[in-house]
């Protein structure tokens, strides 16, 4: 399981990365975004699951991090 925890802006020349990222066949990746204003259209290329932290607070992140993903 992968967290990838983001803006959702990616940096130039992300496409080759997210290549070999898929190369690896992971089968579960989780993109956590930070902020109401994070963009998630690429996000939801590269995730299975997108979730979108619109109020970061501890005891939301918190919360989340207990969640059962099965």
């Amino acid at each position: 399981m992968v967290f990838l925890m983001t803006d959702g802006e990616p940096n130039h020349n992300w496409e080759g990365g997210f290549e070999r990222f898929k190369a690896l066949n992971l089968t579960r990746v989780i993109a956590c975004t930070a902020g109401c204003s994070a963009n998630t259209e690429v996000l939801k290329q590269i995730a299975n699951i997108v979730v979108r932290f619109d109020k970061n607070n501890e005891n939301i992140i918190k919360a989340f991090f207990k969640m059962d993903f099965d």
